[in-house]
């Protein structure tokens, strides 16, 4: 999957796979993790948000069932 690069204190890319509705993101400290169900709208609203670290805190990291990829 390709990840995009993006701006956040914590987070490095975010990739994501609009049939599977997954969401891979790689952290700054070098972790995969695949999240899965990701409705398109919370993929683009955490790309269009001004502190994705927050986004990603309170809309996706507890809401949706994830694996570690890496």
């Amino acid at each position: 999957m390709e990840r995009l690069l993006v701006e956040a204190e914590r987070l490095s890319s975010v990739g994501y796979n609009a049939r599977k509705g997954d969401m891979e993101v790689e952290t700054k400290a070098g972790e995969i993790l695949l999240y899965m169900g990701v409705p398109a709208a919370t993929y683009l609203a955490l790309m269009n948000s001004d502190s994705k670290d927050v986004y990603f805190d309170e809309n996706i990291k507890d809401v949706f069932i994830f694996k570690k990829v890496k």
